[in-house]
C-alpha cells in the first residue's frame, strides 16, 4: 500500500501529465503551456496592442479582445532566451491567452506546434538559471511530425504567474 507522500507524488506527476499546448520561442526553444489554462490563440496586429510607458522590458502592453483588456508579455524575454522584443518590430502578434485563476494574460509566442501528451515528466536541468528553473513545472521528448525527438519545457503557470505580480503587472 502507498503512503500518503506517495500518493500525492503521483498525483503531482499525474497532474502534470495532461495535454499541454507546445509552442515555440526564439532559437528553437521548445515551451508548452499546460493546457488547462489555455482560453484561446489570438492573432493580433502590433496597432492592436497598446504599449504603457514604465512597465517590464517583458511587457509589450496591453490589448483589448472583445470588450477585455489583458497583458501581452514576450514569453521568450521572461524566460530569459533573448532580450526582450519591442512591440514596434512586431507586424503580427502570435499570443496564446492564459487564464490562471481571475488573472487572464497573453504570452507572445514564434511558431505553434500542437497539442501534445507528454510521456514522462523530469526535473528541470541544475544548469539552469535559478529564476528560470523556477517557472518551469519540468522537461518532457516529444517526437515531432519529421519524427525526429525534441525536448520540451512544460510552464508552471502558478509560478509565472506570481512571478508577474512581484514585478507588479497586476
Amino acid at each position: 500500500m502507498a503512503s500518503p507522500v506517495d500518493s500525492s507524488k503521483s498525483a503531482t506527476v499525474a497532474a502534470a501529465l495532461t495535454d499541454v499546448l507546445q509552442v515555440e520561442l526564439d532559437q528553437g526553444v521548445q515551451v508548452a503551456f499546460p493546457i488547462e489554462h489555455v482560453e484561446e490563440v489570438i492573432v493580433l496586429d502590433s496597432a492592436q496592442v497598446t504599449p504603457l510607458p514604465d512597465v517590464v522590458p517583458h511587457c509589450l502592453g496591453v490589448a483589448n479582445l472583445r470588450g477585455q483588456l489583458f497583458w501581452i508579455s514576450d514569453l521568450a524575454s521572461v524566460l530569459q532566451v533573448r532580450q526582450p522584443r519591442s512591440l514596434a518590430s512586431c507586424d503580427r502578434l502570435v499570443v496564446v491567452s492564459i487564464r490562471y485563476r481571475y488573472n487572464r494574460t497573453g504570452w507572445l509566442v514564434n511558431v505553434l506546434r500542437g497539442v501534445v501528451r507528454p510521456s514522462q515528466l523530469n526535473p528541470p536541468p541544475l544548469k539552469l538559471r535559478p529564476a528560470v528553473r523556477s517557472l518551469l513545472q519540468g522537461l518532457t521528448t516529444v517526437i515531432n511530425p519529421e519524427g525526429v525527438q525534441e525536448l520540451v519545457a512544460i510552464l508552471n503557470m502558478e509560478a509565472v504567474i506570481s512571478q508577474l505580480r512581484q514585478v507588479q503587472m497586476f
